[in-house]
Order: structure tokens, then C-alpha cells, then sequence
């Protein structure tokens, strides 16, 4: 009897034991089979985001929103030239000299367009219009239709005036750079003006930090520490950075609170007071801009237009652009509001919040040549 019970035991022991490890078997296959789904999960939305990332990167907008008139061949040339332009690594973001691509050309100098001498010759009147890539020209078809360009163009035409008008943009430049570039750079050029058209790269990313002139411009400072930690540690994975791009609206409209715009405001009147002076001890002109952007004219937009108009994003940015226009009279030199620049013009100017093509340059280059008329013939008959 107590060996049945033993042997009765051992069985049962016996089997309750297979059973267990039975048990640990199959979690371990359960535990096995959800990692395997979880990775084959992650490899889908991976490849997925490696396409819609190569997409945010390489799709150019600007054919489908605004070259309906210009060839497809051409409209690509364009885009490519622009996403393929190169910049030195000194500590500003600068044009790369000497770049001579499909649609556009930078000079040995480092300007849009044709050579410029350093010497400037003696009758001829030179201005220096410098801003980001509305004043580079982002949307122009070529060197000949950027706003400075244009601009130098009507004046040769309305006047005996002997002007060159330089092209000193930068994309994505905003006061901080552009206060830098003229200190440092622009005027050992000798000019006559110094036309600055600005605003809109100032109205959400405005840096109240100046330029360090002991740092290498890597393109790391105007990012913000949520994109240098994502591009940092998940340089190889689109995920996150497809994620970032998507919400990199809404953390930024977060950002923009009253105080921060208010802060901007006065940060970007200090800046350019600050180079006022210096015009006046290098002694030449200098005028500041604020610039037309979607939203700034009494017209009506193009379907296209108000598709980008509705955005929470450009809603604030023109929020803090008009406060940057309605700091003008801060400034204790000229200045020029442009913001109405296209009031009435009730066809398609605009292909993103700030970008104009060929047309709305030309419209730009007319309104600034009204402004700056009177300024040049006073500094010419000195």
C-alpha cells in the first residue's frame, strides 16, 4: 500500500512536472511569436516611414503648386538646383562660391548672379539687398527674375542712375545671420544701401542668442534641441524623424506664446537699431523691410493659396509677423512695411506662406523701387 501511494505520488509528480514544463514551453514559444510580430511591425512602419521620408525630403511643391506654365524638365532642374546648393561651414550658414548649376549661379563671391568686383566703381550706385531665400529667390526661374535682380533692373530703366543691385540672400537666414553678414562681410563692399527684406524666418524661429564668432557653423544653431536629439540619436531611422516632422508644427505654434512673441519683437528692433548705428559710422544707407506673406494683402486668394492659409502654423506666423511690421516705427532708420504689397492682385501669387514665383517678384521689385526712389536721389546728389 504505501509503495502504491509512493509509486502513485511519483506519477503524479512525474506528470504535474511535464505538465509545467509544458506550460514554460509554450509562454516561451507565445513570448517568441510576439517579438518575431513585434519587429516584423516595426520593419513595416519603418519602411514605410523610410518612403514618406524620402518624400518629405525630395518632394518639390513648388512645380504642382506654381509652375503649371513651365515644363516638367525644367520644373525638376529647379528643384534640384535648389535642394543640391552648397554653404561654407564658417560660423553663418554662406553661400558656397562659385556653384553654377542648371537655373542659377553663385558668383565667385559668394551672390546670386553674374561676377561683382569688390572695388566699387566710382559712378556706379550699389546696393546690397540682403534677407533668406524669398530674397535669394526660392521660386524664381532663374538669376534674372530674383527680386534684386528685377529691382535693378527698373531702376536702370526709370532712371539715369548707373545701380547694381547685389544679391546677398541666404536661405533660411534670418536677423541674427543677416546682422552678422552685413557687420563681417557686406561692408567691406563699400555699398551706397544696404536693403535688408526680412521678417518671415525672423516671425517663428527667432533666435535671441547671437552669432558666437569662435563656433563652426555645422547648421546645428537654428534647430531646436527636440530636432539635434532626434537627428543625434536616431540618425539612421526615419521614424522618429517622420514623427518629428509631422508634430514639428504644432511643438512650434506651443512655443510661440505672447511672452516669446513679444521677446522676438523687441529682440529683432534691438538687432537692427544696433546696425543703424552701425550705418551711420560706416556711412551708408541702410533700410529694413518687413515683407508681404500670404494673409498680409486685401485680395483674393487661389484655391491653392487658401489650402496653405488655413494652416495653424501660418496663422501664428503671420501673427508674429505683423507685430514685427508694427515694430518698424521702433527703428531709428528707414524702413519699408510690405506687407500690402498685393493688395488687389486677385490671381495666384504665393506657392507656400512666403514664396513668390517670377510674378510676384516683379510686383515686389516695383513696390520697393517706389520706396526707395526717394532715399537714392537724396544719397546720389550729395
Amino acid at each position: 500500500h504505501d509503495c502504491k501511494n509512493r509509486y502513485g505520488l511519483f506519477s503524479y509528480g512525474k506528470f504535474f512536472g511535464e505538465k509545467v514544463m509544458s506550460v514554460q514551453v509554450s509562454y516561451k514559444k507565445q513570448g517568441l511569436f510576439v517579438i518575431m510580430m513585434l519587429v516584423i511591425l516595426f520593419l513595416v512602419v519603418e519602411g514605410v516611414s523610410q518612403i514618406l521620408w524620402y518624400d518629405i525630403q525630395n518632394n518639390c511643391k513648388m512645380h504642382e503648386r506654381y509652375f503649371a506654365d513651365v515644363k516638367d524638365e525644367y520644373a525638376e532642374k529647379l528643384c534640384f538646383d535648389y535642394k543640391h546648393l552648397e554653404y561654407t561651414s564658417e560660423n553663418i550658414r554662406r553661400n558656397l562660391p562659385d556653384q553654377h548649376l542648371n537655373t542659377l549661379n553663385i558668383n565667385s563671391l559668394g551672390f546670386r548672379g553674374s561676377e561683382v568686383d569688390l572695388e566699387k566703381i566710382d559712378n556706379k550706385y550699389r546696393i546690397m539687398m540682403v534677407g533668406g531665400s524669398t530674397t535669394f529667390g526660392l521660386g524664381a526661374t532663374s538669376d534674372n527674375t530674383t527680386i534684386p535682380a528685377l529691382l535693378e533692373k527698373k531702376i536702370n530703366e526709370e532712371t539715369d542712375f548707373n545701380v547694381n543691385v547685389i544679391n546677398a540672400g541666404i536661405i533660411a537666414a534670418s536677423s541674427r545671420e543677416e546682422v552678422f553678414y552685413i557687420t563681417n562681410d557686406l561692408i567691406n563692399f563699400n555699398p551706397d544701401l544696404i536693403l535688408v527684406f526680412d521678417g518671415y524666418n525672423d516671425s517663428f524661429n527667432v533666435k535671441l542668442t547671437e552669432v558666437d564668432d569662435s563656433m563652426t557653423y555645422q547648421g546645428e544653431i537654428e534647430k531646436s534641441d527636440l530636432e539635434l536629439f532626434v537627428k543625434k540619436y536616431f540618425k539612421f531611422l526615419a521614424i522618429p524623424n517622420v514623427i518629428y516632422q509631422y508634430t514639428h508644427d504644432y511643438t512650434q505654434i506651443a512655443y510661440l506664446t505672447e511672452k516669446i512673441q513679444k521677446e522676438n519683437s523687441q529682440k529683432w528692433v534691438e538687432r537692427w537699431n544696433k546696425m543703424c548705428q552701425i550705418s551711420e559710422e560706416k556711412d551708408f544707407e541702410l533700410m529694413i523691410t518687413v515683407q508681404p506673406m500670404l494673409g498680409t494683402s486685401d485680395r483674393e486668394m487661389s484655391n491653392i493659396e487658401e489650402e496653405i492659409f488655413k494652416s495653424s502654423k501660418h496663422q501664428k506666423t503671420v501673427e508674429l509677423l505683423n507685430k514685427l511690421g508694427n515694430s518698424l516705427k521702433e527703428l531709428e532708420c528707414d524702413s519699408i512695411d510690405l506687407r500690402e504689397t498685393f493688395n488687389g492682385i486677385n490671381q495666384q501669387v504665393f506657392f507656400s506662406s512666403v514664396h513668390t514665383g517670377d510674378f510676384g517678384n516683379k510686383i515686389i521689385a516695383e513696390k520697393i523701387y517706389e520706396k526707395i526712389l526717394p532715399v537714392m536721389i537724396k544719397d546720389i546728389k550729395k
